[in-house]
């Protein structure tokens, strides 16, 4: 999932969330555990959806685990100078 989010392959961030709720038990059993609706997170899953951050850490927590932020190195745009 790390590597997903450092080089911004979203697919491939999405197929590590899947493997990790899929060792869990499954998305109706992560579901139910943080309360996120079975459905809507099968449609996330598929890439059909987006999930707000607010899930996506709800999620996590579910999963035990948890989103770092840290400083990278900027791509080369004129942004946050």
């Amino acid at each position: 999932m790390t590597t997903a989010l450092q080089t911004g392959d979203i697919a491939l961030f999405q197929q590590a969330l899947k493997d990790v709720i899929i060792a869990h038990g499954g998305v109706a059993n992560v579901a139910t555990a943080s309360g996120l609706n079975n459905r809507r997170l099968y449609r996330i899953l598929s890439g059909k959806k987006n999930l707000p951050i607010e899930g996506l850490i709800t999620l996590l927590n579910t999963l035990g685990l948890r989103l770092i932020v840290t400083r990278g190195i900027p791509k080369e745009t004129e942004c946050c100078e």
